[in-house]
């Protein structure tokens, strides 16, 4: 209702913009310049404070995290938060638990796919693994039990849950 700013990915850079109550542009679009080959989905942690994206380099694929900016931080510098450095493996879409104090993401690999949830203190789960299924962009339910996510291989949407 009082304006705000939203994160978006395009042409593989995150981007932020800032609007009025209206929803007006406010300012310039700021842009996070990648170090490499950026991908997609973006997306807010619960708090509002930062985003979780990924970052593809080489064989090398990391999970990041950035401050939203503002004035006091203008360009924020990421942080990555995990990777995987192998030409068979790769991290792809992440999100946050509602709760703020997990990741829930899928790892493509040559022999299986998995779809993983990493809390902050860096403790990792196995919630699915298939060596056909492949689990893309998971979505945690309100709740933090569920995660709903799609079938890039059958075109169909499954759902999991966890505790």
């Amino acid at each position: 209702p009082g304006g705000g700013q939203i994160a978006f990915v395009e042409d593989w850079i995150v981007k932020f913009m800032d609007f009025d109550a209206a929803g007006r542009q406010l300012g310039p679009i700021r842009s996070i310049v990648p170090s490499c080959f950026r991908l997609g989905n973006a997306r807010y942690h619960p708090d509002g404070t930062s985003v979780l994206y990924q970052e593809a380099c080489g064989n090398k694929t990391e999970i990041k995290q950035i401050s939203v900016p503002s004035a006091a931080n203008p360009n924020p510098v990421p942080t990555v938060l995990f990777s995987e450095d192998a030409s068979d493996r790769g991290l792809f879409e992440a999100t946050w638990d509602p709760s703020g104090t997990a990741i829930v993401y899928s790892l493509a690999a040559a022999t299986q796919n998995e779809l993983r949830r990493r809390s902050n203190d860096g403790t990792d789960q196995l919630i699915a693994a298939s060596r056909s299924e492949q689990f893309r962009y998971p979505d945690v339910s309100p709740d933090g039990t569920k995660v709903v996510v799609s079938n890039y291989a059958l075109g169909t949407t499954l759902g999991v849950g966890y505790s």
